[in-house]
């Protein structure tokens, strides 16, 4: 916004207009002219008297159709595109759909390119979906059936005819997976890289590798975008990875010289940063390559949330509200990771230092999620100090420090402790909870030993019947619920599960209490509204899963709890309803209707009241007969004195000022 004045800029202010109008008395007009050359428009303000006139340039936007530039009306979707009318946006929808979307491509130095919101977001809308250009097995797994993707059981297994990879079947050596990686594989004659038994290997780690070097031939398209991928290769080669430089070697020196060694390098390093993992319908984790997915920055705190389907598309969408310009971010190593763990993996395998909101606050966000306790202090907790890549542990309060690899040593035994005593699976709930008291007297009360013990727990108290079995449980899931809220808040997955688990507890509990005659109607019924408002809240949150996603089997489950927590809370207020009117029939009898039975019942609770005195009156010791009559007398002498003139109460005295009442 600047004006332009004799050649001299100066800029643009409503207080220059005003001491044009103060100090000369003159009045102000505002044109609007367009430029035809650049389309922007023009608004002059000129003062009357001094001619001064002020101009700003504001950019208008041109129509997506006819290239008007009177365009005001945006695309409600993407908010990049505009238009001159409601006709011109409905006709030029068939070619701006494939580009309209609710974000948009930035890049910077340091953070590379990455996505942002290009609009304000909603909680659960859907940003994009993506199909992977490849699939493949982890880098590290036990056999795996080329083919069809499934486990291989036992030792005596089928081979590949062509290149003699283990497969589940002779069939799956002709699977679109296969078929075009078999001859390269086959070159192997050595079967050098064939995993000859059933035990884990690292073998696997060509294989997606191979299979996307193949789109170069098979699908440029899909190779372009591969390539146009971030990589770290030359750097993995600097610092001597032994994993990437023996892939690569076998890629390009065994399987064939058709493979350039620097697209192999850009491959490998390409899908070590940047792939995804998912579970087939059987529950294989597989990994996938998505370029525009992989856009997306890292935060420990992400504000999208992924799902996925039985194909390996990606469902990409907004956890909670994202305003327009805020970066899209994922987690790349898991929201339950500690501290320590995140900043490794994140330095060593992305070559970056995670500076996120979380990892810069020494408490986690106040979850202490990683914080050991101070052993000199009370109910303080130590807080990350790194100084030249060292990191180690220090109590704000007295100043006393720890080494990192000590906290690391202290955690790793809690949970070795929990997995190889079997402290909850055969423990009774007395247990459990003894268990649990101690990990929070020796962790924070949300610290991540905190959250493996309470999973684990609770799995252990589903068998548990029991009204205070059901009460350790639900108080679990309220405290679980309360980390997720913020580790993972919004529409994530984790939280629909754990408010799911949440509810049909509470309606356990509120079943259990009352058929053991410790509850009334009224709080039955209000337990059962809290439990169905947390199962409905899973029920949206847990609707997002694709319809042919392995996790959709949680929405099925909260739809059918929800159904049977409302026919349950009908019944009761049914019977309720039964109820009242014999009561209501019941009260018109007794009273009769009208001010006559105010009347009775007035007078039924009087004789009421007469009956408790009595029988409070013949609980009191009785006086001798003596005193009886002693007690007669005098109460007809006080009698025949009150009736007598002048009489006044014995021992009252006359108020100050004034005479005492009676005779002289």
């Amino acid at each position: 916004m600047h004006s332009i004045l004799g050649g001299k800029t100066k800029p643009a202010s409503a207080a220059w207009s005003a001491w044009c109008r103060g100090g000369l008395g003159g009045s102000v007009s505002r044109r609007e002219p367009v430029c035809q050359q650049s389309g922007a428009s023009c608004c002059a303000v000129e003062c009357s008297r001094c001619h001064f006139r002020l101009t700003r340039m504001v950019l208008q936007k041109s129509c997506g159709l006819c290239g008007d530039s009177a365009a005001c009306v945006p695309c409600c979707n993407c908010n990049e595109v505009h238009y001159c009318s409601k006709d011109h946006q409905e006709r030029h929808w068939d070619c701006h759909k494939d580009q309209c979307h609710p974000y948009k491509e930035e890049c910077d130095p340091e953070r590379g390119r990455y996505l942002v919101a290009s609009r304000d977001l909603t909680p659960g809308e859907l940003l994009f979906s993506e199909s992977p250009v490849a699939l493949g097995p982890l880098g590290s797994c036990r056999l795996l059936c080329l083919g069809c993707h499934e486990f291989i059981q036992g030792d005596e297994f089928v081979r590949c005819p062509g290149c003699w990879w283990p497969l589940c079947s002779s069939g799956c050596a002709s699977s679109k997976f296969h078929v075009d990686e078999c001859p390269k594989l086959a070159q192997d004659t050595k079967h050098i890289g064939q995993p000859p038994c059933q035990e884990d290997t690292v073998r696997y780690d060509i294989i997606l590798s191979l299979r996307c070097l193949l789109l170069k031939f098979n699908a440029p398209d899909k190779w372009s975008r591969v390539q146009d991928m971030a990589s770290h290769a030359q750097r993995r080669v600097d610092g001597k990875d032994s994993s990437h430089i023996t892939t690569v070697r076998y890629i390009t020196e065994v399987l064939g010289d058709e493979f350039d060694e620097d697209d192999a390098h850009h491959v490998h390093d390409a899908i070590v940063s940047n792939c995804f993992e998912w579970r087939s319908p059987s529950g294989v984790r597989l990994r996938g390559v998505y370029p525009l997915l992989a856009r997306m920055n890292h935060a420990c705190l992400p504000n999208v949330t992924l799902f996925s389907d039985k194909e390996g598309t990606m469902y990409v969408r907004s956890a909670f509200n994202i305003k327009c310009g805020e970066p899209l971010a994922i987690t790349y190593v898991g929201t339950s990771v500690p501290f320590w763990d995140r900043q490794r993996y994140t330095r060593d395998v992305h070559y970056f230092k995670c500076d996120c909101v979380r990892c810069e606050d020494p408490t986690e966000l106040g979850l202490h999620y990683s914080s050991p306790k101070c052993e000199k202090c009370r109910d303080q907790f130590m807080e990350p100090n790194t100084w030249l890549g060292d990191t180690k542990w220090e109590c704000p309060l007295c100043g006393s420090q720890e080494e990192e690899a000590v906290i690391r040593y202290q955690a790793d035994e809690w949970l070795a402790w929990f997995e190889t005593k079997d402290t909850f699976l055969k423990s009774t709930r007395f247990a459990i909870k003894s268990v649990m008291e101690k990990v929070k007297a020796a962790f924070h009360s949300q610290h991540y030993v905190w959250e493996k013990a309470a999973l684990v727990a609770v799995r252990a108290l589903k068998e548990d019947k029991s009204v205070e079995g059901i009460t350790l449980m639900r108080d679990l899931w309220r405290r679980l619920l309360k980390l997720y809220d913020v580790l993972e808040p919004g529409m994530t997955r984790r939280r629909g599960v754990t408010l799911y688990e949440l509810g049909i507890s509470e309606a356990n509990l509120a079943s259990a209490e009352m058929k053991a005659g410790k509850l009334t109607s009224y709080f039955y019924k209000r337990h059962l509204s809290e439990a169905l408002e947390h199962l409905e809240e899973a029920s949206a949150i847990l609707a997002q899963e694709p319809p042919t996603s392995n996790e959709r089997r949680w929405h099925t489950r909260a739809v059918d709890t929800v159904a049977m927590v409302r026919l349950d809370l009908a019944k009761e207020e049914g019977a309720g309803e039964a109820v009242a009117p014999a009561h209501a029939q019941e009260r018109n009898q007794t009273t009769d209707g009208g001010r006559g039975g105010s009347l009775r019942r007035l007078r039924h609770s009087c004789k009421a009241q007469v009956r408790r005195m009595q029988q409070r009156a013949l609980l009191l010791p009785r006086p001798p007969a003596q005193a009886l009559g002693a007690a007669s007398g005098g109460v007809q002498a006080y009698k025949a004195d009150r009736e007598r003139p002048g009489w006044k109460v014995p021992g009252c005295l006359p108020r100050p000022g004034r005479r005492a009442a009676g005779p002289e």
